[in-house]
C-alpha cells in the first residue's frame, strides 16, 4: 500500500474533487477571488445575497465600482461596493493598475456563490475588471469549493496533479520533485492529509505522516542547498507538545536547525522553530534557578 492509498484509509474518504483553477497573475482583465468576503466585508455580502434571496446554496452576478484606494487607510484598498454594500477587497497593488474617473470609482462585475454552513451564511465573490466581456471559470452549474473540507480535498487535488505533472514533464524540475518523495509521494502531497488528521484529533497518525514529510523536505533540501520546508517540522512540534512530549519536541526542532546550510540559522534568528527552541530553552533555565 502506497502512501498516498494509506492516507486516503486514515481519513476514510476519497480524494476526489473537480479540478480547480491556477490563478493567472493579470491586472488588465481578470477573473479573481475577492477578499474578506468572509472576514471584515462578510456583513456586507451576507446583505448583498439576502437582498437577491441567496440564502443558502446561491449564486448570483451583480454590477458594482471599486473605490480608490486611501492612501492612509491600508485596510480600505480597492474596496468593491455594490449596490451600497461593502462586500470585499482587491489588493492595493492590484488597484493601483487601474486608470480612476474623476468619481474615484472603476466599474467592475463580480460573481458571488453563497453556501450555508456551521458557522452561518458563507458568502465567496469572484470580480472581473477590464474592458473585455468576462470569463469567468466558475459559474452556476460549475461552484467553486465553499466548505472547509470542500476546500481541503480541492487543494489536495491540485497538489497531486501539479506533482504527476512535474514528474510527467520530466528534466530538471521532475529530478527535484523525485527527490522530495518518500514511498512514492512528494512531501507536499501530505499537508491537507495532515490538517485533517490533527482537525480530528488523530495525533499519532498525524505525527507520523509528518515524520514521513520531513524526510522528504530533508532529502530535498540537502540535494539542493536549502533549508528544509519548516511547516511540517512546525507541525510536528505541536502535536508533540500537545502529546506532552518536550524532549521530542526539541529533538525534531534541533532536526530541522542541523538540516539548515551552514550560516542559514545566524542568519535568520527570528526563523518560527528558533524562536521555539529558544523559549523552550529558557523556560527550563528558569525553572533549574
Amino acid at each position: 500500500m502506497g502512501l498516498v492509498d494509506k492516507v486516503r484509509r486514515l481519513l476514510g474518504r476519497d480524494w476526489e474533487i473537480a479540478n480547480t483553477r491556477l490563478m493567472e497573475e493579470q491586472y488588465s482583465a481578470c477573473d479573481t477571488l475577492l477578499a474578506a468576503t468572509t472576514t471584515d466585508y462578510a456583513d456586507g455580502a451576507r446583505a448583498l445575497a439576502r437582498k437577491y434571496g441567496q440564502d443558502g446554496h446561491g449564486y448570483m452576478e451583480a454590477h458594482g465600482v471599486i473605490l480608490r484606494s486611501d492612501p492612509d487607510d491600508e485596510g480600505n484598498a480597492g474596496t468593491v461596493l455594490v449596490e451600497g454594500n461593502r462586500i470585499g477587497r482587491i489588493p492595493r497593488y492590484v488597484a493601483r493598475q487601474l486608470e480612476f474617473g474623476p468619481s474615484g470609482e472603476e466599474p467592475v462585475v463580480i460573481r458571488m456563490f453563497t453556501e450555508r454552513t456551521a458557522r452561518g451564511l458563507r458568502c465567496e465573490a469572484w470580480y472581473w475588471f477590464g474592458r473585455s466581456e468576462p470569463r469567468w471559470f466558475y459559474s452556476r452549474d460549475h461552484r467553486p469549493p465553499m466548505t472547509p473540507e470542500a476546500k481541503a480535498e480541492a487543494a489536495q487535488r491540485d497538489t497531486e496533479r501539479m506533482v504527476e505533472e512535474a514528474l510527467e514533464e520530466g528534466g530538471p524540475r521532475a529530478d527535484s520533485f523525485r527527490l522530495g518523495m518518500v514511498d512514492g509521494t512528494h512531501y507536499l502531497e501530505t499537508v491537507e492529509p495532515i490538517k485533517q488528521l490533527k482537525r480530528e484529533d488523530r495525533l499519532e497518525e498525524a505525527l507520523d505522516l509528518c515524520m514521513t514529510a520531513i524526510q522528504g523536505a530533508e532529502n530535498e533540501a540537502r540535494a539542493e542547498g536549502h533549508q528544509p520546508a519548516p511547516w511540517y517540522t512546525e507541525q510536528a512540534a505541536i502535536i508533540l507538545r500537545k502529546l506532552k512530549r518536550p524532549d521530542e519536541e526539541k529533538a525534531i526542532i534541533q532536526r530541522w536547525i542541523d538540516a539548515c546550510p551552514e550560516g542559514y540559522i545566524k542568519a535568520n534568528p527570528d526563523e518560527t522553530l528558533v524562536v521555539r527552541l529558544r523559549r523552550i530553552r529558557e523556560k527550563e533555565n528558569a525553572k533549574r534557578s
